[in-house]
Protein backbone atom coordinates (compact mmCIF):
# COMPACT_ATOMS: atom_id res chain seq x y z
CA UNK A 1 0.00 0.00 0.00
CA UNK A 2 1.79 3.21 -1.07
CA UNK A 3 0.91 6.20 1.33
CA UNK A 4 2.34 9.94 0.94
CA UNK A 5 5.60 10.43 2.28
CA UNK A 6 5.86 14.00 1.27
CA UNK A 7 4.34 16.99 -0.71
CA UNK A 8 5.21 20.24 -1.71
CA UNK A 9 2.62 22.68 -2.37
CA UNK A 10 4.35 26.91 -2.22
CA UNK A 11 2.12 29.28 -1.73
CA UNK A 12 3.07 32.75 -2.79
CA UNK A 13 1.74 35.95 -1.00
CA UNK A 14 2.37 39.87 -1.01
CA UNK A 15 4.60 42.17 -2.65
CA UNK A 16 8.18 42.13 -1.77
CA UNK A 17 9.10 45.04 -0.74
CA UNK A 18 12.94 44.64 -1.64
CA UNK A 19 12.36 42.94 -5.46
CA UNK A 20 9.07 44.98 -6.00
CA UNK A 21 7.41 41.23 -6.59
CA UNK A 22 3.71 40.42 -5.39
CA UNK A 23 1.28 37.20 -5.93
CA UNK A 24 0.92 37.89 -9.87
CA UNK A 25 4.66 38.14 -10.54
CA UNK A 26 5.58 34.79 -12.44
CA UNK A 27 6.91 32.21 -10.12
CA UNK A 28 10.42 31.84 -12.35
CA UNK A 29 10.89 35.09 -11.25
CA UNK A 30 9.84 34.82 -7.82
CA UNK A 31 12.27 32.26 -7.39
CA UNK A 32 15.38 33.17 -9.46
CA UNK A 33 17.35 32.67 -6.33
CA UNK A 34 17.69 30.04 -3.91
CA UNK A 35 14.82 30.37 -1.57
CA UNK A 36 15.10 29.20 2.26
CA UNK A 37 11.76 28.09 3.78
CA UNK A 38 11.35 26.68 7.08
CA UNK A 39 9.27 23.79 8.82
CA UNK A 40 6.35 24.45 10.71
CA UNK A 41 6.89 21.66 13.39
CA UNK A 42 3.48 22.11 14.92
CA UNK A 43 1.60 21.98 11.73
CA UNK A 44 3.60 19.07 10.62
CA UNK A 45 3.15 15.51 10.95
CA UNK A 46 4.48 11.58 9.99
CA UNK A 47 4.02 8.21 10.94
CA UNK A 48 5.34 4.61 9.78
CA UNK A 49 4.42 1.24 9.86
CA UNK A 50 6.88 -0.21 12.08
CA UNK A 51 7.42 -3.92 12.57
CA UNK A 52 9.84 -5.36 16.04
CA UNK A 53 11.20 -8.68 15.99
CA UNK A 54 12.55 -9.29 19.52
CA UNK A 55 11.82 -12.74 20.94
CA UNK A 56 7.66 -11.72 20.16
CA UNK A 57 6.81 -10.33 16.71
CA UNK A 58 4.97 -6.44 17.01
CA UNK A 59 3.58 -4.76 14.38
CA UNK A 60 2.01 -1.01 14.05
CA UNK A 61 1.67 1.95 12.85
CA UNK A 62 3.47 4.35 14.90
CA UNK A 63 3.30 8.34 14.94
CA UNK A 64 6.54 10.72 14.18
CA UNK A 65 7.12 14.27 15.46
CA UNK A 66 9.17 16.83 13.65
CA UNK A 67 11.29 19.08 15.52
CA UNK A 68 12.63 21.21 12.82
CA UNK A 69 13.92 21.51 9.21
CA UNK A 70 14.40 23.61 6.43
CA UNK A 71 13.93 23.18 2.32
CA UNK A 72 15.81 25.26 -0.73
CA UNK A 73 13.92 26.00 -3.73
CA UNK A 74 14.82 27.40 -6.55
CA UNK A 75 13.26 27.68 -10.15
CA UNK A 76 16.16 27.28 -12.84
CA UNK A 77 16.01 26.39 -16.75
CA UNK A 78 12.53 26.23 -16.25
CA UNK A 79 12.27 23.28 -13.89
CA UNK A 80 11.62 23.69 -10.13
CA UNK A 81 15.06 22.83 -7.96
CA UNK A 82 15.19 21.35 -4.47
CA UNK A 83 18.57 22.30 -3.62
CA UNK A 84 18.08 20.72 -0.06
CA UNK A 85 15.42 19.05 2.30
CA UNK A 86 16.70 18.76 5.76
CA UNK A 87 14.45 17.34 8.84
CA UNK A 88 15.15 16.84 12.44
CA UNK A 89 12.93 13.96 14.03
CA UNK A 90 12.14 13.87 17.94
CA UNK A 91 13.98 10.72 19.56
CA UNK A 92 12.00 7.81 19.57
CA UNK A 93 12.07 5.99 21.86
CA UNK A 94 11.04 1.74 21.87
CA UNK A 95 9.86 0.66 25.95
CA UNK A 96 11.18 -2.04 27.66
CA UNK A 97 7.78 -4.40 27.41
CA UNK A 98 9.11 -4.45 23.79
CA UNK A 99 12.82 -4.73 24.37
CA UNK A 100 13.51 -5.67 27.74
CA UNK A 101 15.18 -5.05 29.82
CA UNK A 102 15.68 -1.15 29.13
CA UNK A 103 13.58 -0.10 25.47
CA UNK A 104 15.81 1.01 22.78
CA UNK A 105 15.98 4.52 22.44
CA UNK A 106 16.64 6.13 18.39
CA UNK A 107 18.55 9.78 18.58
CA UNK A 108 19.60 11.79 16.06
CA UNK A 109 17.05 11.36 13.39
CA UNK A 110 17.42 13.25 10.14
CA UNK A 111 15.95 13.19 6.44
CA UNK A 112 17.64 14.66 4.09
CA UNK A 113 17.31 15.06 0.42
CA UNK A 114 20.47 15.98 -2.45
CA UNK A 115 19.57 18.42 -5.18
CA UNK A 116 17.02 17.09 -7.20
CA UNK A 117 15.46 18.44 -10.74
CA UNK A 118 11.81 18.30 -11.37
CA UNK A 119 10.33 18.26 -14.71
CA UNK A 120 7.62 21.04 -14.43
CA UNK A 121 4.35 22.67 -16.26
CA UNK A 122 4.09 25.98 -15.42
CA UNK A 123 0.39 27.03 -15.20
CA UNK A 124 -2.10 30.22 -15.25
CA UNK A 125 0.41 32.76 -16.52
CA UNK A 126 3.50 31.01 -14.42
CA UNK A 127 1.77 31.95 -11.12
CA UNK A 128 1.45 27.91 -10.85
CA UNK A 129 3.24 24.70 -10.88
CA UNK A 130 3.07 21.10 -10.92
CA UNK A 131 6.49 19.53 -10.36
CA UNK A 132 6.73 15.27 -10.23
CA UNK A 133 9.95 13.23 -10.41
CA UNK A 134 12.41 9.96 -8.12
CA UNK A 135 13.81 11.86 -4.75
CA UNK A 136 15.97 9.86 -2.68
CA UNK A 137 16.47 10.70 1.55
CA UNK A 138 18.90 10.03 3.31
CA UNK A 139 18.48 8.47 6.85
CA UNK A 140 21.01 9.39 9.70
CA UNK A 141 20.21 7.79 13.33
CA UNK A 142 21.85 6.81 16.20
CA UNK A 143 21.00 5.14 19.56
CA UNK A 144 21.41 5.66 22.70
CA UNK A 145 24.03 4.15 24.53
CA UNK A 146 25.06 3.84 27.85
CA UNK A 147 28.14 6.22 27.43
CA UNK A 148 25.98 8.56 24.81
CA UNK A 149 24.63 8.07 21.45
CA UNK A 150 26.19 5.54 18.78
CA UNK A 151 26.31 6.50 15.83
CA UNK A 152 25.17 4.04 13.05
CA UNK A 153 25.78 3.73 8.88
CA UNK A 154 23.40 6.15 6.92
CA UNK A 155 20.17 4.46 5.02
CA UNK A 156 19.53 5.66 1.35
CA UNK A 157 15.81 5.46 1.27
CA UNK A 158 15.29 5.01 -2.57
CA UNK A 159 12.13 3.87 -5.16
CA UNK A 160 10.62 7.50 -3.76
CA UNK A 161 8.25 9.88 -6.08
CA UNK A 162 8.18 13.18 -5.36
CA UNK A 163 5.15 16.01 -6.53
CA UNK A 164 5.42 18.94 -6.28
CA UNK A 165 2.32 21.99 -6.62
CA UNK A 166 3.30 25.90 -6.59
CA UNK A 167 0.95 28.60 -6.54
CA UNK A 168 0.62 32.11 -5.67
CA UNK A 169 -1.34 33.44 -3.12
CA UNK A 170 -2.53 36.72 -1.65
CA UNK A 171 -2.12 38.37 1.81
CA UNK A 172 0.99 35.99 3.09
CA UNK A 173 4.64 34.97 2.69
CA UNK A 174 5.17 32.48 0.31
CA UNK A 175 4.39 28.58 2.25
CA UNK A 176 5.46 25.49 0.97
CA UNK A 177 3.54 22.08 1.58
CA UNK A 178 4.96 18.04 -0.21
CA UNK A 179 4.06 15.06 -1.23
CA UNK A 180 6.39 12.31 -1.80
CA UNK A 181 4.83 8.65 -2.39
CA UNK A 182 6.27 5.16 -1.74
CA UNK A 183 5.08 1.99 -1.09
CA UNK A 184 6.99 -1.46 0.49
CA UNK A 185 9.95 -1.82 2.63
CA UNK A 186 11.72 1.92 2.97
CA UNK A 187 14.72 0.62 5.87
CA UNK A 188 15.45 -2.84 7.92
CA UNK A 189 17.75 -3.06 10.69
CA UNK A 190 18.86 -6.58 10.62
CA UNK A 191 15.91 -8.56 11.89
CA UNK A 192 14.89 -6.40 14.93
CA UNK A 193 13.27 -3.53 13.19
CA UNK A 194 11.93 -3.07 9.58
CA UNK A 195 10.05 0.32 8.45
CA UNK A 196 7.23 0.51 5.33
CA UNK A 197 4.64 2.62 4.40
CA UNK A 198 5.49 5.91 5.67
CA UNK A 199 3.32 9.04 5.31
CA UNK A 200 4.61 12.54 6.25
CA UNK A 201 2.92 15.88 6.09
CA UNK A 202 5.39 18.92 6.32
CA UNK A 203 4.48 22.80 6.26
CA UNK A 204 6.76 24.88 5.68
CA UNK A 205 6.79 28.97 5.55
CA UNK A 206 9.56 31.77 4.11
CA UNK A 207 11.35 33.70 6.56
CA UNK A 208 12.73 32.71 10.13
CA UNK A 209 12.61 29.71 11.99
CA UNK A 210 9.32 28.97 13.64
CA UNK A 211 10.20 26.31 15.34
CA UNK A 212 12.79 24.83 18.59
CA UNK A 213 16.14 26.98 19.37
CA UNK A 214 18.93 24.29 18.37
CA UNK A 215 20.07 24.26 21.91
CA UNK A 216 16.61 23.00 23.04
CA UNK A 217 16.67 19.59 25.17
CA UNK A 218 13.98 17.67 23.56
CA UNK A 219 12.29 14.26 25.28
CA UNK A 220 11.93 11.01 23.31
CA UNK A 221 8.68 10.11 22.16
CA UNK A 222 7.32 6.74 22.96
CA UNK A 223 6.32 4.92 20.15
CA UNK A 224 4.65 2.20 22.00
CA UNK A 225 1.28 3.70 20.88
CA UNK A 226 -1.49 1.70 19.77
CA UNK A 227 -2.39 0.09 17.63
CA UNK A 228 0.44 -2.63 18.33
CA UNK A 229 -0.46 -6.05 17.16
CA UNK A 230 1.19 -9.00 17.83
CA UNK A 231 2.03 -11.04 14.71
CA UNK A 232 3.69 -13.97 16.48
CA UNK A 233 4.79 -15.26 19.92
CA UNK A 234 7.20 -17.61 21.41
CA UNK A 235 10.21 -16.98 19.10
CA UNK A 236 13.55 -16.97 19.70
CA UNK A 237 15.56 -13.95 20.61
CA UNK A 238 17.72 -13.34 17.51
Amino acid sequence: MKHPLFGLLVLGCGSDPLLGMGPEDPLPQRLQTDTTFYLQAALSHAAVNVRLDYGTVVEGLAPLSLVRGDLVLVAEDDLLVVQSLDLQLFDQQVPPSLIPPRGLQLTGLRLTAAPTRLPTQWVKGDTQAWAAGPVALKLSWSVMGPNGPLALPEANLEGLSLHLAVHAGPACALLVDATVTGGGEHWAWGDLLQVSDGSLETHFREGAPLDLPQSAVLPPRMISLPPWVPVATDLEVP
